[in-house]
Protein backbone atom coordinates (compact mmCIF):
# COMPACT_ATOMS: atom_id res chain seq x y z
CA UNK A 1 0.00 0.00 0.00
CA UNK A 2 1.10 3.49 -0.72
CA UNK A 3 -0.14 6.88 0.71
CA UNK A 4 -2.31 8.98 -2.03
CA UNK A 5 -3.75 12.28 -2.02
CA UNK A 6 -6.91 13.38 -2.01
CA UNK A 7 -6.73 14.86 -5.61
CA UNK A 8 -4.85 11.71 -6.73
CA UNK A 9 -7.38 9.63 -5.37
CA UNK A 10 -10.42 11.92 -7.72
CA UNK A 11 -8.30 11.79 -10.80
CA UNK A 12 -7.83 7.88 -10.55
CA UNK A 13 -11.50 7.59 -10.66
CA UNK A 14 -12.25 10.52 -13.13
CA UNK A 15 -15.06 9.57 -15.41
CA UNK A 16 -15.80 6.43 -13.67
CA UNK A 17 -18.54 5.00 -11.36
CA UNK A 18 -17.49 3.30 -7.89
CA UNK A 19 -18.57 1.30 -5.21
CA UNK A 20 -17.67 2.53 -1.38
CA UNK A 21 -18.00 0.13 1.24
CA UNK A 22 -17.32 0.42 5.36
CA UNK A 23 -15.97 -3.06 5.63
CA UNK A 24 -16.44 -2.90 9.19
CA UNK A 25 -19.97 -1.19 10.51
CA UNK A 26 -19.48 1.27 13.44
CA UNK A 27 -19.97 5.04 14.35
CA UNK A 28 -20.14 6.96 10.61
CA UNK A 29 -20.30 3.67 7.90
CA UNK A 30 -21.20 4.41 4.18
CA UNK A 31 -22.07 2.16 1.48
CA UNK A 32 -22.76 3.51 -1.77
CA UNK A 33 -22.73 1.97 -5.09
CA UNK A 34 -22.42 3.88 -8.60
CA UNK A 35 -21.02 6.82 -6.71
CA UNK A 36 -18.47 9.52 -7.99
CA UNK A 37 -15.99 11.38 -6.49
CA UNK A 38 -14.99 14.65 -6.61
CA UNK A 39 -12.43 16.95 -5.19
CA UNK A 40 -12.13 20.59 -4.37
CA UNK A 41 -9.19 21.96 -4.34
CA UNK A 42 -9.97 25.59 -3.25
CA UNK A 43 -11.76 23.79 -0.20
CA UNK A 44 -9.57 20.69 0.25
CA UNK A 45 -13.11 18.76 0.01
CA UNK A 46 -13.57 15.26 -1.05
CA UNK A 47 -17.25 13.91 -1.99
CA UNK A 48 -18.93 11.49 -3.14
CA UNK A 49 -21.84 11.70 -4.94
CA UNK A 50 -24.55 8.61 -5.17
CA UNK A 51 -28.10 8.49 -6.74
CA UNK A 52 -30.09 9.50 -10.21
CA UNK A 53 -31.03 13.07 -11.50
CA UNK A 54 -33.52 11.86 -13.70
CA UNK A 55 -35.55 9.22 -11.44
CA UNK A 56 -34.55 8.95 -7.43
CA UNK A 57 -32.84 11.99 -6.66
CA UNK A 58 -29.40 12.13 -5.11
CA UNK A 59 -27.40 12.62 -2.41
CA UNK A 60 -23.88 13.35 -1.45
CA UNK A 61 -21.43 13.46 1.44
CA UNK A 62 -18.57 15.78 1.46
CA UNK A 63 -15.51 15.54 3.69
CA UNK A 64 -13.18 18.02 4.85
CA UNK A 65 -9.44 16.44 3.80
CA UNK A 66 -7.55 18.23 6.30
CA UNK A 67 -9.88 17.58 9.62
CA UNK A 68 -11.72 14.08 8.93
CA UNK A 69 -8.99 12.51 6.86
CA UNK A 70 -5.90 10.35 8.78
CA UNK A 71 -4.59 8.58 4.93
CA UNK A 72 -5.54 7.54 2.23
CA UNK A 73 -3.94 4.56 0.62
CA UNK A 74 -3.64 3.12 -2.19
CA UNK A 75 -3.09 -1.12 -3.29
CA UNK A 76 -2.10 -1.47 -6.71
CA UNK A 77 -1.21 -5.13 -6.22
CA UNK A 78 -4.84 -5.94 -7.52
CA UNK A 79 -6.20 -6.15 -10.46
CA UNK A 80 -7.97 -2.87 -10.31
CA UNK A 81 -6.62 -0.62 -7.94
CA UNK A 82 -8.12 -0.61 -4.32
CA UNK A 83 -8.43 2.53 -2.43
CA UNK A 84 -8.52 2.59 1.28
CA UNK A 85 -9.01 5.82 3.55
CA UNK A 86 -8.92 6.10 7.40
CA UNK A 87 -10.63 8.59 8.93
CA UNK A 88 -9.85 11.17 11.93
CA UNK A 89 -12.64 10.53 14.27
CA UNK A 90 -15.33 7.52 15.06
CA UNK A 91 -15.88 6.45 11.61
CA UNK A 92 -15.22 3.18 9.19
CA UNK A 93 -12.53 3.00 7.46
CA UNK A 94 -14.38 2.51 3.54
CA UNK A 95 -12.59 1.33 0.33
CA UNK A 96 -13.05 2.39 -2.58
CA UNK A 97 -13.08 0.32 -6.11
CA UNK A 98 -14.15 0.85 -9.37
CA UNK A 99 -17.70 -0.33 -9.94
CA UNK A 100 -18.01 0.27 -13.98
CA UNK A 101 -17.48 3.07 -16.69
CA UNK A 102 -19.80 5.07 -18.34
CA UNK A 103 -19.00 3.33 -21.46
CA UNK A 104 -19.66 0.31 -19.82
CA UNK A 105 -23.30 0.65 -18.49
CA UNK A 106 -24.12 2.10 -21.75
CA UNK A 107 -23.49 -0.85 -23.35
CA UNK A 108 -25.16 -3.11 -20.96
CA UNK A 109 -27.75 -1.44 -21.41
CA UNK A 110 -27.58 -1.39 -25.62
CA UNK A 111 -27.48 -5.09 -25.11
CA UNK A 112 -30.38 -5.25 -22.77
CA UNK A 113 -32.62 -3.57 -25.11
CA UNK A 114 -31.28 -5.45 -28.11
CA UNK A 115 -32.57 -8.78 -26.35
CA UNK A 116 -35.63 -7.15 -25.68
CA UNK A 117 -36.16 -6.95 -29.50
Amino acid sequence: MREVTAKELAVAFEGKLVKIESPEHYGISLDMEKACIDYNEDFNELTFTAGNYNHDGIGSVSIDVADSIDIIEVDDDEDEPVFVITFTGYMSDVTITRWKSLEELEEERRQRKSKKS
